[in-house]
C-alpha cells in the first residue's frame, strides 16, 4: 500500500473517529498536533481537520448516532429491549459514542453491519466485566438470525432442500449413501437459553436468568416463517455439526454407535437440515 493511500485512510479513520468521540473533538480544538500524532496526519491534512466548523460536526455527530442506534435497534430488536428493560441503556449509548462507523465492503445493509459492530462491542465488555454474558448470547442468537435471513446461499438451499424435506424420505439405500448438512442450517452452542431470554423480552418481563448451556439449530426457509429455530439435543447436534462435509451414512453410524442413527438421520432430512445426497455439488459446507 502506498504511502498515499495510508495517509488518506489515517484521515478517513480521524474523521470517523472525530463522529463518534466527543473529547476527541475538543482535543483538536485545543491540541491539534495530539490528534496528528495519534492518527499519523500530514500537517496539510490536520489543518484540513481544523479547518471544519466543529458545530456542524456535532450536530453530525449526533445524527449519525442516531441513525446508527436505530439501525442497531432495528437488527437486534430483543437485545435492545433486554438491556432497556435490565437498566442497561447505556450500553447502547456508550457503543455510538466509542465505536466509529467504517464502511464495509461488499453489499451487506447497514444494520448487518452495525449489529455485527455492537455484537463485538459486547464481547469486549464481556472480557472486561463479565456481567454482560446473557446479553451477548441473545445479541449473538439475533445477530445469527439475520446473517442467516441475509445469505443468499442460505436463500438457495432452503429452496432446494425444505420442499424435499416436507415428503417422506427417501430411503438410505446404502451405509455408502451421503448426507450433508444445508447451508442455509446455523448450529449453534450457547451458555444460556436464548429462546427462553428472547421469550421474556418479546413479552417486555424479565426474571432472573441462569446460566443454562443450550443448543439450537436454525433453519432458514423458502416461505414463512423464512426462519424456524429449536433447541437441539446431543446425537442431532452431534451429526449436524460432523455432517457440515458430505459424509457417508457409514460414518454418521460409527459417530452414533450404530443404535440410533436411522432415527436420528431421518429426523435431521425431515427437519430439512440435513440433505440426503449432495446438492450443488461436493464442496464442502462452509457454514457460512
Amino acid at each position: 500500500m502506498s504511502p498515499a493511500v495510508t495517509s488518506a485512510g489515517n484521515l478517513q479513520a480521524a474523521l470517523a473517529h472525530l463522529l463518534v468521540d466527543d473529547q476527541l473533538r475538543q482535543r483538536l480544538g485545543c491540541d491539534p498536533d495530539a490528534v496528528r500524532v495519534r492518527f499519523g496526519l500530514s500537517l496539510d491534512q490536520i489543518t484540513a481537520l481544523r479547518g471544519i466548523d466543529l458545530r456542524r460536526l456535532e450536530l453530525t455527530s449526533q445524527l449519525g448516532r442516531a441513525k446508527r442506534l436505530d439501525f442497531v435497534s432495528r437488527g437486534l430488536p430483543l437485545t435492545r429491549t433486554a438491556l432497556s428493560l435490565n437498566g442497561m441503556h447505556n450500553v447502547m449509548h456508550d457503543f455510538s459514542h466509542t465505536v466509529a462507523p467504517r464502511v464495509e465492503s461488499g453489499a451487506c445493509s447497514r444494520t448487518l453491519n452495525e449489529g455485527r459492530r455492537f455484537v463485538r462491542y459486547l464481547g469486549k465488555l464481556k472480557a472486561a466485566s463479565g456481567d454482560l454474558d446473557w446479553i451477548g448470547d441473545l445479541a449473538t442468537y439475533e445477530l445469527t438470525r439475520l446473517e442467516l435471513l441475509d445469505s443468499a446461499e442460505a436463500s438457495r438451499w432452503a429452496r432446494h432442500v425444505i420442499p424435499a424435506a416436507s415428503m417422506p424420505p427417501d430411503p438410505v439405500e446404502s451405509s455408502e449413501s451421503t448426507v450433508v448438512t444445508g447451508r442455509h442450517v446455523r448450529i449453534m452452542t450457547f451458555g444460556y437459553d436464548v429462546i427462553a431470554i428472547a421469550a421474556m423480552s418479546s413479552r417486555g418481563e424479565f426474571s432472573r436468568v441462569d446460566p443454562a448451556q443450550t443448543t439450537l439449530t436454525m433453519i432458514k426457509r423458502p416461505t414463512p416463517p423464512l426462519l424456524v429455530d429449536y433447541r437441539t439435543g446431543p446425537a442431532m447436534a452431534d451429526v449436524l455439526l460432523f455432517c457440515m462435509t458430505t459424509r457417508a451414512v457409514s460414518e454418521v453410524y460409527a459417530l452414533l454407535g450404530d443404535h440410533d442413527a436411522d432415527r436420528v438421520i431421518d429426523a435431521a432430512i425431515s427437519s430439512g437440515a440435513l440433505c440426503h445426497g449432495v446438492p450443488f455439488g461436493s464442496a464442502p459446507n462452509s457454514g457460512s
